[in-house]
């Protein structure tokens, strides 16, 4: 999906039985040290995205058709380069990865279409 077979990527899972919606801890590296505070300025110009000052739940979101995050930190305070944490929670019936692959094929069809 990606077309970036350099990234770098792990995944881990836990499951916790819930009605709706999944959250992540993500680890981001960059190539230059992004802080916490210009992650949430960049991430808080999207449009599909809801910034939280703690954690967002699947229960407490709130707006379907958006990524929550919040929790966003340094991985190591002490180590700025180590990157940053989020924690990411979204409502699998409206944000998985069939209407993920719409959203995408909107994007790309361009304003002509």
């Amino acid at each position: 999906l990606l077309h970036a077979p350099e990234l770098d990527l792990a995944a881990s899972c836990l499951r916790v039985p819930t009605a709706v919606g999944h959250g992540m801890g993500v680890e981001v590296r960059c190539r230059r040290v992004l802080t916490p505070d210009a992650a949430r300025e960049a991430l808080g110009a999207s449009p599909s995205i809801r910034l939280h000052e703690q954690g967002p739940t699947p229960r407490r979101a709130g707006e379907p058709d958006a990524v929550h995050v919040g929790r966003v930190r340094f991985v190591d305070p002490g180590r700025p380069e180590s990157g940053l944490m989020l924690w990411v929670v979204a409502d699998n019936l409206r944000q998985g990865a069939a209407s993920n692959a719409v959203a995408v094929a909107e994007s790309l069809r361009g304003p002509e279409a």
